[in-house]
C-alpha cells in the first residue's frame, strides 16, 4: 500500500489544522502558509485507501432497497400533509 505525505500545524492552542487549500490565513511572503498561534509544523505520514470508491460496485439490490425506504418516508410525509390539509379545509368550509 502507498505512503502518502501531510503537513499539520499542531497551534500552541492545541488545534490540529491541516495544510489544505484555503485552510490558513497567510503566508510568510515567499508563498508558504504560516502556522497560527506561534504552532509548528509536523510531518505525517498515512496510508493511502487501496481504492478509490467506484459507483459501479454497490449491490444494485441494495440500491433499489434504500430508494424504496427514502420513497416510503417522503411518500408519508407527503400524505400525512395532504390529509391535514383536507381537514383544515373541511372544518373552515363548516362555518
Amino acid at each position: 500500500m502507498a505512503s502518502a505525505y501531510l503537513f499539520q500545524c499542531a497551534g500552541a492552542d492545541g488545534v490540529v489544522i491541516a495544510n489544505t487549500a484555503g485552510s490558513l490565513g497567510g503566508n510568510d511572503g515567499r508563498g508558504v502558509p504560516h502556522c497560527p498561534s506561534g504552532g509548528t509544523w509536523t510531518l505525517i505520514e498515512y496510508a493511502e485507501p487501496a481504492q478509490a470508491f467506484n459507483p459501479a460496485d454497490l449491490d444494485p439490490a441494495i440500491l433499489a432497497e434504500a430508494f424504496g425506504a427514502g420513497l416510503v418516508v417522503v411518500g408519508t410525509g407527503m400524505v400525512i400533509a395532504w390529509a391535514i390539509k383536507a381537514v383544515i379545509r373541511q372544518v373552515r368550509g363548516s362555518f
